[in-house]
């Protein structure tokens, strides 16, 4: 017979296989979609392939000249290598049995599949009990929206065939939920600083914007928590950042020297560069509308109890270091259009793709939005088991849409695919 902790255990590790299954069998499709991507994917085989080349050419790790980028440019002078390298591998060990195009293609699906047990890892690590890890799980592929806020944060439109092609930015999630875990642990224990290192640096080769998330991230980590080792964190914060910095510093240097070379493109739109201000995302959000478009705001009224149970145990640290991350990035998400050159005090360059951090916003909410469902359900069962368990069906019955939804707007491409 399971202890109570086994059952819990178990319970999470359930939730997660849920989440794997759905996420393998409704995203399948993306193997067999016969046509050439609408979106960036376009652009990362013919790179991860460019990059496979070089390495059998003897060429130089930064300097390749990828032709399929505007009229050529060396890409990695400025452009985060680890998702081509993985890439690149991946295309050289598939060879003998698969085309390029299918095995990127696998590649996609695979870490789209996974993310989910990304998200348990990391949720676990970072102090989420294991019901709640689950519920992250679940819940890290479910926002929705509209327009352009469907193309860039955790949703399928920021990543399959239909959507935005975001590679790189996938690839950066794995990394960035691990490192906030291991950087919580390394933070409160001392150890493993190594892998807290390791896991920040392999976020910003991922992807620069979500490696400053997680150097920023860590710092926050750092500043609240238990009360009485903030010295101790801060200490520990230097032993981390540093060793990450220095295996970092072959990449970062170079882009400095270059700076000048890599300019601001004007082709972008400008809210990609300063985000969309407060009064619109605001104006989402509490519409229900940044988390949940098109359907009822089941997602968006999750995150909405997680931030009202965290409020009311602030003094405790994970809640505390969970509201803490929201509330950042949902503040740095504004972008410039709110806080213009302030965002300097807080390292962010010109240069910089402030629309990216609605996804850093987005995972933050949803490991709040998980933490609070399963305060609630722990809460209600303690007070007595009827009420655990008609708690534990009021949670459970609005979650049925949102499987259903992200089902059918998945079945929608797949129809305009084949």
């Amino acid at each position: 017979m399971l202890d109570p902790r086994g059952s819990r255990e178990l319970s999470g590790v359930l939730l997660l296989a849920l989440a794997l299954l759905f996420n393998a069998v409704v995203l399948f499709p993306e193997l067999r979609i016969g046509q050439l991507p609408l979106n960036d994917l376009v652009f990362h085989l013919p790179a991860s392939e460019r990059l496979g080349e070089s390495f059998s050419r003897g060429e130089p790790l930064l300097d390749p000249w990828v032709s399929e980028w505007s009229l050529g440019y060396p890409v990695w002078r400025s452009y985060q290598p680890l998702p081509h390298l993985v890439a690149a591998a991946w295309l050289r060990i598939t060879e003998p049995f698969a085309s390029h195009a299918a095995a990127f293609a696998a590649l996609q699906y695979l870490l789209l599949v996974l993310l989910p047990a990304s998200v348990y890892g990391g949720g676990r690590l970072l102090g989420l009990a294991p019901v709640a890890a689950g519920l992250a799980a679940l819940l890290v592929l479910a926002p929705s929206a509209t327009g352009e806020l469907d193309r860039y944060g955790l949703s399928y439109g920021a990543q399959v065939w239909r959507g935005s092609g975001l590679y790189t930015q996938l690839v950066a999630l794995h990394f960035l939920v691990w490192a906030l875990g291991f950087g919580r642990r390394a933070l409160d224990t001392g150890k493993p600083r190594a892998l807290a290192a390791l896991a920040i640096a392999a976020t910003a080769l991922s992807h620069l914007v979500f490696g400053y998330v997680a150097f920023v991230s860590a710092a926050l980590l750092a500043i609240l928590g238990p009360a009485g080792e903030r010295g101790r964190r801060l200490a520990r914060l230097f032993t981390i950042v540093i060793p990450a910095l220095f295996l970092l510093m072959w990449f970062l240097l170079p882009l400095f020297l270059d700076r000048h070379e890599v300019n601001h493109s004007r082709w972008e739109d400008p809210w990609k560069w300063h985000s969309l201000g407060a009064r619109f995302i605001l104006s989402e959000l509490f519409a229900g509308h940044l988390f949940d478009a098109g359907r009822l705001p089941v997602l968006s009224l999750f995150v909405a109890t997680g931030a009202l149970i965290g409020g009311l145990s602030i003094r405790e640290p994970l809640p505390q270091r969970l509201l803490g991350l929201s509330g950042l990035w949902l503040a740095v998400f504004f972008g410039r259009e709110t806080w213009g050159h302030l965002l300097l005090l807080l390292g962010v360059p010109a240069d910089f793709h402030l629309h990216r951090l609605q996804a850093a916003f987005e995972l933050s909410a949803v490991l709040l939005a998980a933490w609070g469902m399963e305060r609630l359900l722990h809460v209600a069962r303690a007070a007595r088991r009827w009420i655990g368990e008609t708690a534990a069906a009021a949670i459970a019955v609005p979650l049925i849409p949102l499987p259903r939804d992200r089902a059918a707007s998945l079945a929608t491409i797949r129809l305009r695919g084949e």
